[in-house]
Order: structure tokens, then C-alpha cells, then sequence
């Protein structure tokens, strides 16, 4: 791979906008169940990347998609739908 890549920056996304919502609903379409969001201001009380995280897509900063993932795989960035496809296992277990 070389040093191509130093000093880069890529924000990896996939191909489309989602928004919590949005990935519920999707989630609900691959469980076959209802998924609930629910919000919370106990930020404070999660870890210091998770809560910074989730601050950053609550005011909407994360509403952007890149090609990075195709320039740096050379392929196309999969969907949200298919990920939680191919990892329906692991959500079904969640209550």
C-alpha cells in the first residue's frame, strides 16, 4: 500500500443519508419487529467517544456522504440495509 494514504483524511460512510429514524427502519424491516429509539440525556454517563459521537449526529453533523470507501477500496460503499442484513443474528438477540 505504500504511504499513499499519510497524511490523508477520510470520513468513511456509506451511499446515502440516514438519520437515526431512518436506521430504525430499516432495522424493523430485517428484525420483522418494531425497533424503538430512545433518547437520552444521560450522555454523561457513556464513554467519552460514544458520547461525543452521539452528540455529534444529534445536531446533524453527520448528514453527509463521501466516496471515500470507493477511492480507498476501489469499490462501491455497502448500504446500512445490507449490513444489517448480514448481521441480523447478532440484532435478533437483542431484546
Amino acid at each position: 500500500m505504500g504511504d499513499a494514504h499519510d497524511g490523508q483524511r477520510y470520513d468513511l460512510t456509506g451511499p446515502e443519508l440516514l438519520t437515526f429514524a431512518g436506521q430504525a427502519a430499516i432495522l424493523e424491516g430485517v428484525l420483522e419487529r418494531q425497533v424503538e429509539i430512545t433518547d437520552t440525556n444521560e450522555l454523561d454517563q457513556l464513554p467519552a467517544g460514544m458520547s461525543t459521537g452521539i452528540g455529534w449526529a444529534r445536531a446533524g453533523d453527520t448528514a453527509y456522504v463521501t466516496d471515500h470507501v470507493p477511492q480507498v477500496l476501489g469499490r462501491p460503499a455497502g448500504t446500512f440495509g445490507r449490513w444489517a442484513r448480514d448481521h441480523r443474528e447478532a440484532f435478533a438477540a437483542m431484546p
